[in-house]
């Protein structure tokens, strides 16, 4: 197994939302407590489709934030309680994306091109790695506008 590194300028990235009817949440080390529970709900989200060891957890997930972590959610408006995706980004690294099969065609890209609008950074680019078997997770990066490194 091997990792393939992306970046790109964070100027060329195209400004996309999430599609009618969904809306993406930024979390923070100030903001969380106002969420109990959200991470048992990510993570269960992502246990319903992959099962991987290594996935973060709850414990993990507030140290990221207070390291100054962000963390993202898309959610259908009418259901907060229900994720439908969410990803980590630090400074200028994204990390640890998951986007369930229930999502609306598309918005793969167009969360994670949110999310990066959305992050605070005084970085010119935005970087993020995936193993060379996620073939999916190629392809949303590429269409994000990422260039391989």
């Amino acid at each position: 197994m091997n990792m393939i590194s992306y970046k790109t300028k964070i100027k060329d990235i195209p400004y996309n939302s999430t599609p009618p009817g969904y809306t993406v949440l930024k979390y923070t080390k100030n903001n969380i407590h106002k969420w109990p529970g959200l991470f048992t709900l990510c993570i269960e989200l992502f246990n319903s489709e992959k099962h991987w060891n290594e996935m973060w957890t709850e414990e993990e997930a507030q140290e990221r934030l207070n390291q100054k972590a962000n963390f993202f959610v898309m959610f259908n408006i009418n259901d907060l309680k229900s994720p439908i995706a969410y990803l980590w980004i630090k400074d200028d690294w994204v990390y640890n994306m998951f986007v369930h099969s229930s999502k609306p065609k598309g918005s793969s890209v167009t969360f994670m091109q949110e999310c990066i609008h959305m992050q605070d950074t005084d970085k010119e680019y935005i970087r993020w790695e995936t193993d060379d078997w996620n073939i999916a997770g190629i392809k949303c990066w590429v269409k994000v506008g990422a260039n391989r490194v």
